[in-house]
């Protein structure tokens, strides 16, 4: 169809029917630019511009971006959310050494890729006796971690509190950077 158009001796509209196209396609990118802007930049995104009364833009300023949209998005991901509670619902739970990080094909999505940590196991609250177990993250391993959502990147050398439901580590603060402190609030919450 494009050859037809532009082939030698292909008859122009008349220019008033040229001039309602122009219009038509005037209101055309007019409407796409406001779905566009809807969609981006609104009320909660945090690099938008706001508003001044005048309806002149104000300068976007460092302040903080909003955490609502964030805490329902994390509370979505994170059902239910991390408590001692929910911990002793989990499968296993342990005080951990990573000693090595690896990769693995997702078997649900062979193109996809899951991290892999190696852990030497200091002491099971529950579930398990093993000295040394691998486990899985959701989410590939970069160059020297494996992260977790809502965690923190597993790095070899670093000690956790791990816990978890069969071959995955828990995510959503259920793993978490060993200290003294929540070593203890571990064991106890274990125990009761």
């Amino acid at each position: 169809m494009l050859r037809v158009l532009l082939a030698p001796g292909f008859r122009k509209e008349p220019p008033m029917a040229q001039s309602k196209h122009r219009a038509v396609k005037r209101v055309v990118v007019v409407l796409l630019a406001a779905v566009l802007g809807s969609s981006c930049g609104g009320k909660n995104d945090p690099g938008a511009r706001s508003q001044s009364k005048s309806g002149s833009p104000s300068p976007v300023t460092d302040s903080p971006a909003p955490t609502e949209p964030r805490a329902a998005e994390a509370s979505a991901r994170c059902n239910p959310a991390y408590s001692l509670t929910a911990l002793k619902e989990k499968q296993f739970a342990f005080d951990g050494l990573v000693t090595e990080i690896g990769e693995r094909t997702d078997p649900a999505n062979p193109a996809g890729r899951m991290g892999t940590a190696v852990f030497s196991i200091n002491e099971w609250y529950k579930g398990g006796g093993a000295t040394e177990l691998t486990l899985q993250s959701t989410l590939p391993r970069t160059e020297d971690s494996v992260p977790i959502t809502e965690g923190p990147d597993l790095t070899v050398g670093s000690r956790y509190l791990v816990s978890g439901q069969g071959a995955f580590v828990g995510t959503c603060g259920f793993t978490r950077g060993w200290s003294h402190e929540e070593g203890a609030e571990w064991e106890k919450a274990f125990k009761t």
